[in-house]
């Protein structure tokens, strides 16, 4: 029997779930779906677009460190956008750094990636559709 995937979604371990979300909301327009704050460690879903993601808070115990704590993540985040430019001064004004600036490929595609407070790196792409 084949096994269906309906979907991917991504899942962030961060130092401070609650703050985290606050900056996702700012920078990227993203949609609180739940947020659940406990005692046992705080996490929350939320969109971006069309594409799913959790939160959490650290938990080393399971294996669930944040890049922070890791000195380092191994992967980037990227977001298809329709304005490079615009998406990465948004960023930048609430705290981000500029990791690689902006890189236009002819006929193609422009791209920068910047990081956020919590270690992830996000590659904001634009993609030119003719």
């Amino acid at each position: 029997m084949a096994v269906t995937i309906k979907k991917a979604s991504i899942n962030l371990f961060v130092p401070d779930t609650e703050i985290a979300m606050t900056l996702y909301e700012k920078i990227f327009d993203a949609k609180n779906i739940k947020l659940v704050l406990a005692e046992e460690g705080n996490s929350a879903r939320f969109s971006i677009g069309e594409s799913l993601f959790a939160l959490a808070d650290e938990q080393p115990e399971n294996g669930g460190k944040s890049p922070l704590t890791l000195q380092g993540v191994p992967l980037c985040i990227q977001l298809i956008c329709d304005n490079v430019e615009e998406l990465v001064e948004k960023t930048l004004a609430a705290g981000c750094t500029l990791d690689m600036p902006i890189t236009v490929v002819p006929n193609k595609f422009k791209v920068a990636n910047i990081k956020d407070p919590f270690g992830f790196i996000w590659s904001i792409s634009e993609v030119y559709t003719y």
